[in-house]
């Protein structure tokens, strides 16, 4: 399937799912955590340089733009998710459409006018477990990065939410909500359907894939192109439960089993 057509047919749902500030999950877990990372450059944020991949429809773009982040790239292999982001204010930032597979000719130089060793972050947010294959996209990020720059990966997390081979289980008889794993070591293709809203907004039924690859997957291939692995987030829910029988116990668990993993290397 063509990647670019995949996203392309449920860019309108996906851009209403995360609008002008993010989903859920944005707002109340994701960015908070990278603002964190964020908050060390406070000196010196306004110099700093960011390239977000896969983008979408920019929504970590403006958030940077807010932070008044001095140069701001993003780049998505939807042209359709590029017009969303270019809709929603393109003012001091600076859009892509291009496959981040593809950053690299064949010779090792990055294509599209983008500059080496001059990145202070590479950002790849929510969309790396779409992305296929990743060592190109890191030997990509670790030429786009200075020395001393970082990598920031946020995931959903490759332990535990592995789409078609884990879920939740109540078992009874310990009075205890369970996660269960059927599946983690081996790398599969997952065929997911995108756009389950089609009906209401008028879009065609599409697949696109989610990539599972076991953590060491992504350490390793970092490591490959001198991107070393120095922090790891591991990311709760931020909903309750509502109240009930087994509220307290679902809660618990909540606590305890992360939705997702974040990443930083660093460029050494």
């Amino acid at each position: 399937m063509n990647k670019n057509l995949g996203w392309n047919n449920v860019s309108s749902w996906y851009d209403n799912l995360v609008g002008d500030e993010g989903s859920e999950y944005h707002r109340f877990v994701i960015f908070p955590a990278i603002q964190k990372i964020l908050d060390r450059e406070k000196e010196n944020i306004k110099n700093l340089k960011i390239i977000d991949l896969a983008c979408g429809q920019g929504v970590f773009c403006r958030i940077l733009r807010e932070l008044s982040i001095k140069e701001i790239t993003g780049i998505d292999i939807s042209s359709s998710l590029i017009r969303q982001a270019k809709k929603r204010g393109s003012d001091n930032i600076n859009y892509v459409t291009a496959d981040v597979t593809k950053l690299l000719s064949q010779n090792g130089n990055l294509k599209y006018d983008l500059k080496s060793d001059y990145y202070d972050y590479l950002t790849i947010i929510l969309s790396i477990q779409n992305i296929s294959p990743i060592t190109p996209v890191f030997k990509a990020a670790s030429k786009l990065l200075k020395k001393g720059g970082s990598i920031i990966i946020v995931m959903m997390h490759p332990s535990f939410r592995i789409p078609q081979y884990s879920n939740w289980l109540f078992n009874e008889k310990n009075n205890r909500q369970e996660r269960i794993i059927w599946k983690y070591l081996e790398s599969e293709d997952i065929k997911i359907i995108t756009n389950p809203g089609k009906k209401a907004s008028g879009e065609k039924s599409t697949f696109t894939t989610h990539y599972h690859r076991p953590i060491k997957s992504y350490i390793n291939t970092l490591s490959q192109f001198n991107l070393l692995t120095y922090h790891i987030e591991e990311l709760i829910t931020h909903k309750k439960e509502q109240k009930g029988i087994k509220s307290e116990v679902i809660e618990k668990a909540k606590k305890e089993i992360p939705l997702f993993m974040l990443i930083v290397a660093k460029k050494i």
